[in-house]
């Protein structure tokens, strides 16, 4: 049985979601971390990637500080 738990989401442009979700597959399975990015690609102008660029990695930020605090790394 698969359980999804979601670490981060956010708009990372204005209109494409950005979901980072840990994923339990079962017994004896590894858990994983699954980055969904939208389809198609996000296109933004060159001016405004710095800012797109920020919100990407805010949101992959607070995906690993969620993911320390569930405490899923092995000791």
């Amino acid at each position: 049985m698969r359980k999804a738990t979601q670490l981060a989401s956010g708009l990372i442009d204005g209109r494409d979601l950005l979901r980072v979700l840990l994923i339990k597959s079962g017994p004896g399975r590894p858990q994983i971390v699954q980055i969904v990015w939208p389809t198609p690609p996000t296109v933004v102008d060159a001016g405004q990637y710095p800012a797109t660029a920020a919100a990407a990695m805010r949101l992959l930020a607070e995906a690993s500080f969620t993911l320390v605090a569930t405490k899923v790394y092995p000791k």
